[in-house]
């Protein structure tokens, strides 16, 4: 995975949903990206995008079909220390 970090342009991807996190985090790596998916969301999309040398983390809710949810999956909780 380190060598695709460096790539430039845009590539979608498709993953199953409980590989997403951490494919997400292998890129970004700060604790803003969800530590899972939820099963029963099909109703969201996660992009990662490269500003520089980092990657930044968002989510988009689609709202396309009845029931759509606008409230995004919950940032995972940082360990106490």
């Amino acid at each position: 995975m380190p060598a695709n970090r460096s790539l430039d342009g845009r590539v979608p991807v498709c993953w199953r949903h409980e590989a997403q996190p951490a494919l997400a985090d292998e890129l970004v790596q700060r604790p803003d990206v969800p530590g899972h998916w939820p099963d029963e969301r099909f109703d969201l999309v996660w992009i990662v995008s490269r500003e520089g040398p980092s990657w930044t983390f968002s989510q988009l809710p689609q709202l396309l079909l009845p029931g759509d949810r606008a409230q995004p999956v919950p940032r995972r909780v940082p360990a106490r220390r």
